[in-house]
């Protein structure tokens, strides 16, 4: 029987996932389909039953829904109960399940494109507060480090902060919140494609050379960050392998077998972004 799964999104046309999982199913010769699902938020919770109860095996889930998806569910696992939000749904012993692995996908990149940077004992400096952010400094603060949260809105960074026992400040950032940081993460929305520009302040001239720049975006894959601070001296690390680092273990959960590691699955991504 045919393993149906795929991706929850408002939009989600242009969503690289069902490349990503449909290379993956094809060389491990899965019987399986992935599919981009467009489902407007007032329509969610009935389009998402509906298609679990036809025999779905569940869905990743991007913006908007990954706060909805996590109320939906009728189970949590211990990460997306701590960030409040599910990038990850599916059937479990007749219950459905709302999971986060957006952490793992980020430490996977950093893994990736970072492999020198050590985390346990380093000071990170996180731009933004929302469902991306938290996951991150959850994952940062897992692994050691010392987690400074800047927001433009304030109260949400106070509040990422005390979850992670970290220091939260408003942006622009003050010259303090800069100091002696090993890792600088863009986990907003500047500099994406049709997103807001990027701030003048944001130039790096603080920041000591060496020091590794991600940026969560993936489109456009060079961003205007990534050009600033590549421009600064800073090491710089790219958000297509975050994408292809939650979608490992998603992949697992969904279809019940790993992802062939044979697959150049960056490289088929690149090509599909025309990069």
């Amino acid at each position: 029987m045919t393993i149906r799964a795929g991706v929850l999104g408002y939009p989600a046309r242009h969503s690289l996932s069902p490349a990503l999982h449909g290379a993956w199913l094809e060389a491990a010769g899965i019987d399986g389909s992935y599919e981009a699902v467009e489902v407007a938020p007032e329509e969610f919770a009935r389009e998402v039953r509906a298609r679990f109860d036809d025999g779905w095996a569940g869905f990743n889930v991007t913006m908007p829904h990954k706060r909805a998806a996590f109320e939906f569910a009728g189970e949590r696992t211990a990460t997306a109960q701590a960030l409040g939000v599910s990038n990850l749904i599916f059937m479990r012993g007749g219950k459905i399940v709302a999971d986060n692995r957006d952490g793992e996908g980020f430490l996977y990149g950093l893994a990736r494109q970072a492999p020198q940077l050590t985390l346990d004992g380093a000071t990170a400096l996180l731009l933004g507060a929302g469902g991306a952010a938290q996951a991150v400094a959850h994952a940062l603060a897992g692994a050691g480090a010392r987690v400074r949260i800047a927001n433009r809105s304030p109260e949400p960074a106070r509040e990422l902060a005390k979850a992670v026992k970290g220091e939260a400040f408003a942006s622009p950032p003050p010259p303090q919140a800069w100091a002696d940081v090993a890792l600088i993460v863009n986990a907003t929305s500047m500099g994406m494609t049709d997103g807001p520009p990027v701030p003048d302040w944001l130039d790096f001239a603080g920041v000591q050379p060496g020091a590794v720049f991600y940026d969560l975006i993936y489109k456009p894959l060079d961003t205007p960050l990534i050009r600033r601070a590549r421009k600064a001296g800073l090491k710089t690390v790219d958000g297509l392998d975050m994408l292809i680092g939650q979608a490992r273990p998603a992949f697992q959960t969904l279809f019940g077998a790993p992802p062939p590691d044979a697959v150049d699955i960056r490289g088929l991504l690149l090509a599909k972004m025309g990069q």
